[in-house]
C-alpha cells in the first residue's frame, strides 16, 4: 500500500468519509506529480468516476506525461498578428490603424475634401508652377 501513501492530503478526508474508494486512492497514488494528482482527484469527485474509469484516466495521464518527457517540445509559437489596416477616408490608401485619426466631416465637405486630395495627388500638382501674369515687365 505504498502507492496510497503518495496521495495528496486533500484525498485522505474524502477517503475516510467514503466519498471515494480505496481503489480511487490507489490509482491516484500512481501519479507522482501532486498538481496533476489533484486535478485528477477533482475530476473523480466532480464527475463521480468509477474506479475502473479512474484507472483508465490515470493510465492515459501517465502515457501523456511519459511522452512529454521522452519527446520534449518547445512551447508553440503563436503566429505573428498581421497589422490591421484601414482605408483612409481622404486619400483612399490603406494605412495601419495606429496612423489613422478619426475626422468628422459633414456630407457637404466630404466631396470637397476628396476633390482637393485628388487634385493634390494629380501629376501637375507635383511641380509647383509660377502664376501667370506675375512676370516683371
Amino acid at each position: 500500500m505504498k502507492v496510497i501513501g503518495r496521495v495528496g492530503d486533500e484525498t485522505l478526508p474524502d477517503l475516510g468519509s467514503e466519498k471515494i474508494h480505496l481503489g480511487h486512492a490507489y490509482e491516484l497514488g500512481r501519479v507522482s506529480d501532486p498538481q496533476v494528482q489533484e486535478r485528477l482527484f477533482n475530476q473523480v469527485k466532480q464527475f463521480d468516476i468509477s474506479v475502473s474509469d479512474t484507472r483508465d484516466l490515470v493510465d492515459q495521464t501517465l502515457e501523456i506525461i511519459k511522452s512529454r518527457q521522452t519527446n520534449p517540445t518547445t512551447a508553440p509559437v503563436a503566429p505573428a498578428i498581421p497589422v490591421s489596416v484601414i482605408k483612409c477616408g481622404i486619400c483612399g490608401e490603406d494605412r495601419p490603424i495606429s496612423q489613422v485619426r478619426g475626422v468628422n466631416i459633414c456630407l457637404c465637405c466630404y466631396p470637397v475634401s476628396q476633390a482637393a486630395v485628388q487634385k493634390a495627388k494629380a501629376p501637375e500638382a507635383q511641380a509647383p508652377q509660377e502664376p501667370r501674369g506675375s512676370g516683371e515687365g
